[in-house]
């Protein structure tokens, strides 16, 4: 006999239920987008990821070199900083830049978002901070810059020059540093009352506010109550519906956000006009980025409240039909999310650490050197040249043939300073020789000095668009990016990985650069904004090498094991099989010109040839007697630098002729238009070659 069925609710339950479910869709929506809006707000990568993207060191330093001069009377205003904005601009720069900014920028918003969220009764002052900075070796470092940016004596008074005799520094150098004691102490005095003044102004976060998160527990509430009033399936509704819709309204908001429909609210500043017009410039710029972030949060949130409810729709519809629609567009929702991940929620970004900074070489024992923001480009006054077929000044004698044909001559060498050359490139005539800490341009016709630039960081590891319009550097955990050739910054902020870099590129035709890290991972970023696009675990052992396809986004990389793998940057994704070459470290990579094919050098002296269509390889060839540091493959032939100071002309064989072309290891090599060979060595030397008949 079967059981006997459960009479149906009445009507009068049912309307109840769906007043409830209602009010629970109503207060899951409200309290989804708040609960997830502040789980982003007491994090500090949302603060640090909104600063990088907005470049906004760089726009408040242009934005004050403007108002300030307009703001601050003539008579007032101090003979050792320049009043121009295009004089005044580098300064700010270098003092936001070359000090900790940004993590007291991030620990400043932390601050202010406990107290709109009601966590706290007051931002914290941010004034004995900034005092303290510059009283402290910030204060040091930031009047170096100054000192070290005064015109020469020649056309100034000396006492707001810097005199060519150093023995004269010592009466200028004292004035400075009491001007300096006055104005921190000034500065400091001010911000303090300006800031004690405008939080005690600031008004008393409301109660209410901090019962906001409790109406999720209201949705749960309503919900549970509407579906104690209905039996069988017709409960699950009660759970399911707040879950989609409140999801759906969170996710909706969320992209409306991330496409920038949101337009940033009227702002006012009450802390004077200079400070306003700063706040009113700056604000829409920090807005943008701000809601990209957060509208990828909303979102995400929004499609795992929007996945949660449809399974629980799942056990509501029936039918066979009906279930694998709604199974169908759970996938579709899962896997929309999964793929708008990897570019919203970014990994964690560790603080910046201070600047490593050296002591000065200049006399004055009070003073330490650091890089500048923007350098102001210098000649070197005895440039080492050394020509060996011509005299100092005259032409160099053009190539009678394609170096590939045979071994070139020596043409000249010239050496600028004592650093590593990390690249050579020739741009409209000039040759570019990018070194650890400065870069020198000559003219390709006579090799005349035309200007060197001080680096403002110290490079480890560096490479360059194809257009050498941009360097990008890494310092240890640290990118920086910068335009060629007046080293300016490309980017004001730079960019922190979670290991240290080995070698970095450019992707072909897309904004990308590509780091190989020290734990394996490729960090691939944008070079426009330094947020993440990629994070990829490569290899198990330390990257090595990259190499970019001359054609198409992918990027072949080379591990401390041996191992390869190509990379299709589009998607962010490994184009298998894995090659697997010995077990020696990959020390240099490069493609053919077509990119067909591929060659890698390993630290035992083994050359692979593979096939990139087939992802096999070619040909190996070992190398007892030298170890490559670097390769290159162009139209005008295949050529290796050795540890040695040999240069080696490859054939697409292997087959090596080889030649002593340096007397240190070769670092970096260059094949350029109408037949030149660059090389450039580990003491600094630069030397150009060609192909010369009598």
């Amino acid at each position: 006999m079967l059981p006997k069925a459960s009479p149906p609710r009445p009507n009068s339950q049912r309307w109840p239920a769906l007043v409830l479910t209602v009010l629970a869709v109503l207060l899951w929506a409200a309290a989804l987008s708040l609960l997830t809006l502040r789980a982003a707000l007491v994090s500090p990568v949302l603060y640090q990821r909104t600063l990088r993207e907005s470049n906004l060191f760089e726009h408040l330093a242009a934005q004050l070199s403007y108002d300030l001069p307009r703001g601050i009377p003539a008579d007032e205003w101090s003979p050792w900083v320049p009043r121009t904005p295009e004089s005044l601009r580098p300064i700010l720069e270098y003092a936001l830049n070359a000090t900790p900014a940004e993590p007291l920028m991030v620990e400043a918003a932390l601050s202010w978002a406990q107290w709109a969220l009601g966590d706290s009764a007051a931002p914290a002052p941010l004034a004995p901070t900034i005092a303290e900075y510059l009283s402290g070796p910030t204060g040091d470092h930031v009047r170096d810059f100054l000192w070290q940016s005064l015109p020469p004596c020649q056309t100034e008074e000396i006492n707001y020059c810097l005199p060519g005799d150093t023995a004269a520094w010592a009466a200028p150098g004292q004035e400075q540093r009491l001007w300096w004691e006055r104005f921190v102490s000034k500065t400091a005095a001010l911000l303090q009352a300006e800031e004690t003044e405008w939080l005690a102004a600031l008004p008393v976060f409301p109660l209410w506010g901090r019962a906001v998160p409790a109406s999720a527990f209201l949705a749960l509430l309503c919900a549970l109550s509407g579906a104690l009033l209905l039996r069988g399936r017709e409960r699950w509704l009660c759970l399911a519906l707040p879950c989609i819709g409140g999801g759906l309204f969170a996710a909706l908001a969320g992209l409306a956000a991330w496409h920038g429909v949101l337009p940033p609210p009227p702002l006012v500043v009450e802390v004077g006009a200079l400070w306003n017009n700063v706040a009113a410039a700056l604000f829409p710029l920090l807005w943008t980025p701000l809601l990209r972030l957060l509208g990828a949060t909303l979102a995400l949130a929004g499609a795992a409240s929007l996945a949660a409810g449809l399974l629980g729709l799942l056990l509501l519809v029936s039918g066979l039909r009906a279930r694998l629609s709604v199974f169908a567009l759970l996938i579709v929702i899962l896997s929309g999310a999964g793929a708008f991940y990897p570019q919203t929620l970014l990994p964690p970004v560790p603080p910046l650490p201070f600047p490593t900074l050296g002591p000065t070489a200049t006399p004055w024992p009070t003073l330490t050197a650091t890089p500048t923001a923007t350098p102001t480009p210098t000649v070197t006054p005895t440039p080492t040249v050394i020509y060996w077929p011509v005299a100092p000044g005259t032409p160099l004698p053009t190539p009678s043939a394609p170096l590939k044909e045979g071994l070139p001559e020596p043409v000249g060498c010239y050496r600028d300073g004592p650093m590593p050359v990390l690249a050579l490139t020739v741009t409209d005539g000039e040759i570019y020789a990018v070194q650890s800490e400065q870069t020198s341009r000559r003219a390709r016709a006579d090799l005349t000095l035309l200007a060197i630039t001080r680096h403002p960081v110290t490079a480890t590891h560096l490479t360059l668009t194809q257009s050498a319009q941009q360097a990008a550097l890494a310092q240890g955990r640290d990118l920086y990016f910068y335009t060629l050739p007046t080293w300016t910054r490309a980017l004001s902020s730079r960019v922190a990985t979670f290991s240290s870099a080995r070698t970095l590129t450019y992707v072909t035709g897309r904004e990308q650069l590509v780091v190989g890290l020290e734990n394996g991972y490729l960090w691939v970023v944008r070079p426009t904004t330094g947020g993440i696009m990629w994070l990829l675990p490569a290899h198990a052992a330390p990257v090595t090498a990259l190499a970019a396809h001359p054609h198409q986004p992918n990027v072949l990389s080379g591990a401390q094991n041996g191992e390869l793998r190509l990379w299709d940057m589009g998607a962010g994704q490994e184009l298998t099989p894995t090659l697997q070459g010995a077990n020696a470290a990959i020390v240099a990579l490069t493609f053919s010109p077509d990119g067909a094919q591929a060659l890698s050098a390993d630290a035992a002296g083994m050359l692979a040839l593979w096939d990139m269509k087939e992802r096999r390889s070619l040909r190996q060839q070992t190398l007892p007697d030298a170890t490559l540091t670097t390769l290159l493959w162009t139209e005008q032939g295949l050529v290796a630098g050795t540890a040695q100071g040999t240069v080696l002309w490859l054939t697409p064989e292997l087959a090596s002729v080889a030649w002593p072309g340096m007397d240190a290891a070769i670092t970096t090599v260059a094949l350029t238009e109408p037949g030149y060979l660059l090389t450039g060595s580990a003491t600094g030397e630069v030397c150009v070659w060609a192909r010369l008949m009598p």
